[in-house]
């Protein structure tokens, strides 16, 4: 049983749900930063608030942490040796200290003063010459401080030692075999997560759905989390396809219309009757043309 626990399909399980843990840390030191702003929450609509913060930690941790997976579950023997567990737990920490713990409570400050939360286009418009300001804001929010602190020693301690990773088949066909499956599978399942799910029409996560589960702005921004708010409004959109290279489709010859064809056939019939008019003339005069016999 000690030996299941210590797979790499297990240990990646228990990080995961780490992650989701530290992000509802994070939306109570949210809420109670700006409880005034957000308002009370009562029991009635607290199962339906959490119910939908769940499926956008699940987006924010698969943007964070999609690679991570992938790279646990590689189906190679050397992912259980112990410098590959230290370079997971360098990516474990350090990325999901920035995009998870960092800017969640970094979001905390900044609602405070402009109700909204960091995006991708709020980041960059970030000036150099805002930097003092910012750090001073930092020091007076110190609690936060020691917060995020707190948070990245249950990040690191949760990772576990570096050299309890083992599998519980051999090297072999069944192992190889068993790893790929596991590594497809959970790639085919980041890729739904991020894209909206399986189905031919699913479209990804975006802002504007928090309404679903509230119908107050600041309990909406509640319920998100980032990296999501980073990324959430980005949406590709491809260039539609210029209307000159299109293929142009055959349409067929427009039938004249009656008056055109008439006013032809009359200009056809008028030479002609001049023509029989003419060689009648010259019947009648040809007994006259005729020379007289004696």
């Amino acid at each position: 049983m000690q030996r299941l626990l210590h797979t790499p399909l297990a240990l990646l399980v228990r990080r995961i749900l780490v992650l989701y843990g530290i992000l509802q840390l994070c939306r109570i030191l949210f809420y109670t930063c700006n409880h005034l702003a957000i308002g009370p929450i009562g029991w009635s609509e607290a199962g339906t608030l959490i119910g939908g913060s769940l499926r956008f930690d699940t987006r924010s941790i698969l943007y964070a942490d999609a690679l991570f997976v992938l790279l646990s579950l590689l189906p190679f023997e050397f992912c259980c040796s112990r410098w590959y567990q230290r370079l997971l737990l360098w990516y474990y920490a350090v990325v999901n200290f920035v995009l998870l713990i960092a800017v969640n409570l970094a979001d905390a400050v900044r609602f405070h003063h402009t109700q909204q939360r960091f995006t991708a286009d709020s980041l960059f418009d970030i000036e150099f010459a805002e930097l003092p300001e910012l750090f001073r804001t930092m020091g007076e929010n110190w609690p936060l401080l020691l917060a995020a602190a707190a948070l990245l020693v249950l990040l690191t301690g949760s990772f576990g030692r570096c050299d309890r990773c083992e599998s519980i088949l051999n090297p072999g066909w069944s192992y190889y075999t068993l790893s790929t499956v596991l590594f497809l599978g959970a790639a085919a399942l980041c890729a739904a997560g991020i894209r909206g799910g399986f189905s031919r029409d699913a479209k990804p996560l975006a802002p504007a759905d928090a309404a679903c589960y509230t119908a107050y702005a600041g309990k909406a921004q509640l319920i998100m989390s980032n990296p999501f708010c980073l990324v959430g409004e980005i949406r590709w959109e491809f260039p539609a396809k210029p209307a000159g290279e299109e293929p142009a489709a055959e349409t067929p010859a427009a039938a004249p219309e009656p008056a055109a064809e008439a006013s032809d056939l009359q200009e056809e019939a008028l030479p002609r009757l001049e023509r029989e008019e003419g060689l009648q003339r010259m019947r009648r005069l040809e007994p006259f043309l005729q020379p007289q016999q004696q």
